[in-house]
């Protein structure tokens, strides 16, 4: 994980300050941050699972196929 402030700290120090150019700031330190390595890392995970059901379901599929004959 990324060693830094958190999400709340952020949006904490995001609405102290007014100022547009300390938001498009605050907004690309997130984006960059969290949002790119957390989505890539859901990604990663959501891939894995599926194809860990689809491959048991598929094996459950077969065997209760060939169980039936």
């Amino acid at each position: 994980m990324v060693n830094g402030p958190t999400r709340t700290e952020l949006g904490l120090w995001r609405s102290k300050t007014d100022n547009k150019t300390d938001r498009k700031i605050t907004n690309f330190i997130l984006s960059a941050l969290s949002i790119w390595p957390l989505r890539r890392v859901e990604f990663y995970f959501a891939f894995f699972y599926h194809s860990l059901a689809v491959l048991v379901v598929g094996l459950g599929y077969t065997d209760s196929c060939s169980s039936g004959d």
